[in-house]
């Protein structure tokens, strides 16, 4: 029986070309899409996920409350260790983790050739308990004592041999730029970023560093330095925000515009909360679910084209059904037949899809930054996948036209008073029409949405110059060698302009402090972001100065610059009245005067709003050098600064930016987000435009005695073409009044994530609906257009 409903299966796809093309083609693109959605989210959701006490695992988080500010912080002071053992009897485990980045390792040795590898990112310092709340596999080294002295530390299995090869790495000694002398007192596995937030290489003893940090340091606060809890078992956490509270006012000496909250926050989270930055780039969880989403309607709209077909095909199979009954055909017999159908041209559309997948996979991994791949032989639960998603699209696609066709009565079939009309599918095939539309319009107003955000947050004035502007990291903070440097960089004909900083304008880095700032009133306290920089971070960057004058050349604190939102805080109308104040700012305890007021920049990405900012000297934190090029050729300069950059630092990477790629990494997730929708919207586009191919067929086919007697009677071309054309606009009309809310809604609530948006314009509804017009029309208008023109003897002919 089976073998007898392919057989037949294969007859009728071979005699229905175009019905079967259309609908394996729009079934793998939406398969493809499908299985690289999963790739996707597989990877977005399986971070850290091997640690067995996971559930249990919690990570102190800090809110910071300053008058109208609120920050939210990953990091917690150092000695908030030691308090949360007296007020939490509950947590099994206490450990901090240090984030070191980046810096250079070096094998000490007496000969010339010694090895040295500069690391990016990935070391730090912890204490015994780290590897005991969070699991990582140990190949050499007693994980309970390894960490307990100062100057020892773990290192990964990768970095052990490049540093020592064909050695064994245990009780060697390497250094870290030329400030720590560490003995490897463990070697851990390697982990791969593709899964984990805490892929650490080197991690150095917390009682290395020990003597660097204040005992009673609760003033001070930074996002590298991390609290991570394990909660005993059946342990109850109802009153914890209480005791943390009472922690704070215990230990802080808050002013009275000031408050902190620490926080537990779920191990599960890290990877997935915006709020609280990671060691890896976060994603969001709305992300996740829009990407699921997309994907499961794309499969759907492809389901729609085939119910929409096959209940279009319906008149032309009714005889086949009929004699079949008449045969003595049972419904369920007819009912299979048809799902064989469907599942053969779903399973045909899986096997394509597959290569089709690994195509689009070269084209996300790469717009993406990824490494998705397909595991065919190891990864079981893809197969599983793949054989839900089969089931799922020949069901959703086979059920209703099996049903349809196999309820047709003999008697109705056979004297051919079976028609489109009375099968029950218009309206069905209408309201399938405008459900693809309304995805396929959803999407692309979203699309052309964040598109104008994007250009929007590209070209708007940030209140700085960033074109031409190169910033070079210093690998350390000798001013000597920085010194050296910028007088060499100066005698360049290309560079306009040189400042040394600690940090470019706008970053991801925030320094902030508390101030005080004297008034002719009293006093004016609250927090600030805090700029390290010279005398000519002003003219390189280009700020704009209101009122007052720039910094004088100074090696140390002489005076300050503030911005326009400072002195509007501090209740300064007429922005002259704020120069020449009396201003203390953070650890500083000495008052130096406002010597100018400049003009409101954005320091972090348009997300943010622009808080109150001090900028001032001190050499020692320059850890940077800005360059104004004024060369064409900035490919050319860059080589040459990185020639004089080896000079001063041979053993370190030359690593450079441009103020235009810092600022874009800001929207690096909105940017894959975009490049994503795009992609999405065509594809949900294409697949709703062969379904409307197939259905304007099968309508000219149905109507082709019509079209042949209104001819006859007088009608014009235009007549006939706009008796086509105007049915599927209506439907096109009517997906826009449902899409048009669904989209706003959904965009507005995306754009509710920057402090500084674009307004949603008329145009780009207008935009829309011309697009989706016009592609409609050029979808219907082949087989509109040679309707209208057929001459009607040959539509007749056969009467």
């Amino acid at each position: 029986m089976i073998k007898n409903y392919l057989i037949t299966a294969l007859r009728n796809l071979s005699r229905n070309k175009t019905y079967a093309v259309i609908n394996i083609t729009g079934l793998s693109i939406g398969i493809s899409c499908a299985i690289v959605a999963y790739l996707m989210v597989n990877y977005m959701t399986g971070f850290d996920k091997v640690h067995r006490k996971k559930d249990r695992i919690y990570r102190v988080v800090t809110i910071s409350k300053s008058g109208d500010n609120q920050d939210h912080n990953p990091g917690v002071p150092w000695p908030l260790l030691t308090a949360l053992e007296e007020y939490f009897p509950e947590f099994e485990k206490i450990s901090g983790l240090q984030n070191y980045g980046g810096g250079l390792i070096k094998v000490p040795s007496v000969g010339s050739d010694q090895i040295s590898i500069q690391q990016r990112e990935g070391i730090g310092f912890i204490d015994p308990n780290f590897y005991q709340i969070l699991d990582r596999r140990w190949l050499h080294g007693d994980p309970l004592r390894a960490l307990e002295e100062p100057n020892s530390a773990i290192i990964a299995q990768s970095l052990a041999q490049k540093l020592f090869p064909d050695q064994e790495a245990l009780d060697k000694i390497i250094n870290l730029d030329d400030k720590y002398d560490l003995r490897i007192t463990g070697v851990v596995e390697d982990l791969s970023d593709e899964n984990t937030d805490f892929n650490f290489n080197l991690l150095g003893s917390f009682a290395t560093i020990a003597g660097e940090k204040e005992p009673d340091s609760w003033g001070s606060l930074s996002s590298d330095f991390q609290c991570f809890v394990l909660v005993r078992e059946n342990a109850s956490l109802q009153d914890a925000p209480a005791r943390m509270d009472k922690l704070v006012e215990k230990y802080y000496k808050l002013a009275a515009h000031e408050s902190k909250h620490h926080m537990l926050q779920p191990f599960a989270d890290i990877h997935y909360n915006q709020d609280y930055q990671s060691f890896h780039s976060s994603v969001s969880k709305t992300n996740v679910w829009t990407l699921m989403l997309v994907a499961l309607f794309l499969i759907v709209t492809a389901c729609v084209n085939f119910i929409n077909l096959a209940t279009a095909q319906a008149v032309k199979r009714s005889k086949e059904i009929g004699v079949r009954k008449v045969l003595g055909g049972f419904k369920s017999q007819i009912r299979w037949q048809f799902l064989a159908e469907t599942m053969m041209i779903s399973l045909v559309s899986i096997i394509i899809s597959l290569g089709l997948a690994e195509l689009l996979l070269l084209k996300v991994n790469h717009y993406l930054e990824l490494k998705l791949s397909i595991d065919y032989w190891h990864d079981l639960i893809f197969w599983y996948f793949l054989l839900v998603l089969w089931l799922f699209t020949s069901l959703l696609s086979g059920l209703y036209p099996a049903f349809v066709l196999s309820g047709f009565k003999p008697i109705s079939v056979l004297k051919n008073s079976i028609t489109v009309s009375n099968i029950g599918g218009i309206q069905l095939r209408k309201g399938l029409v405008v459900f693809q539309f309304i995805i396929s319009q959803v999407l692309m107003m979203s699309t052309i949405v964040i598109m104008y955000q994007m250009y929007f947050v590209r070209h708007q004035d940030m209140g700085f110059d960033r074109k031409a502007i190169l910033t070079i990291q210093l690998p350390h903070k000798d001013q000597n060698s920085r010194k050296a440097l910028v007088q060499q960089l100066k005698q360049l004909p290309s560079v306009q302009d040189i400042t040394s900083a600690a940090d470019t304008p706008a970053s991801n880095s925030v320094w902030r402090s508390n101030f005080i700032l004297k008034t002719d009133s009293g006093k004016v306290e609250n927090d600030a972001q805090i700029k390290m920089v010279d005398h000519h971070y002003v003219p390189t960057y280009g700020l704009t100065l209101l009122s007052g004058k720039n910094l004088t050349e100074s090696d140390t604190i002489n005076g300050f610059l503030i911005n326009e939102t400072l002195a509007r805080y501090a209740g300064f109308s007429n922005l002259d009245d704020a120069v020449g104040r009396q201003f203390r700012f953070g650890w500083n305890n000495e008052y130096y005067p406002i010597v100018g007021v400049v003009k409101d920049f954005h320091t972090t990405s348009f997300k943010n709003k622009i808080i109150p900012t001090v900028l001032c000297q001190s050499e020692k934190e320059y850890a940077s050098v800005g360059v104004r090029l004024s060369s064409s050729d900035l490919g050319k300069e860059v080589a040459v600064i990185g020639k004089l950059f080896k000079s001063f630092y041979p053993e370190y990477d030359y690593n450079y930016r441009f103020m235009d790629d810092i600022i874009q990494r800001f929207y690096s997730n909105e940017e894959k987000m975009y490049n994503i929708l795009v992609a999405l919207t065509l594809i949900a586009i294409f697949i709703g435009c062969l379904g409307l191919y197939g259905l304007a067929a099968f309508m000219a086919n149905q109507r082709v005695k019509e079209i042949g007697v209104r001819k006859i009677l007088g009608a014009s071309f235009a007549n006939i073409f706009g008796l086509f054309s105007i049915a599927f606009l209506k439907l096109i009309a009517i997906a826009f009044m449902v899409a048009l809310p669904l989209a706003y809604l959904g965009m507005n609530r995306w754009l509710q994530e920057f402090t500084y948006s674009i307004n949603f314009e008329w145009w780009i509804f207008i935009l829309t609906v011309l697009a989706t017009l016009t592609l409609a029309l050029l979808t219907v208008g082949y087989k509109t257009v040679r309707a209208a023109v057929t001459n009607p003897i040959d539509c007749l002919k056969d009467e």
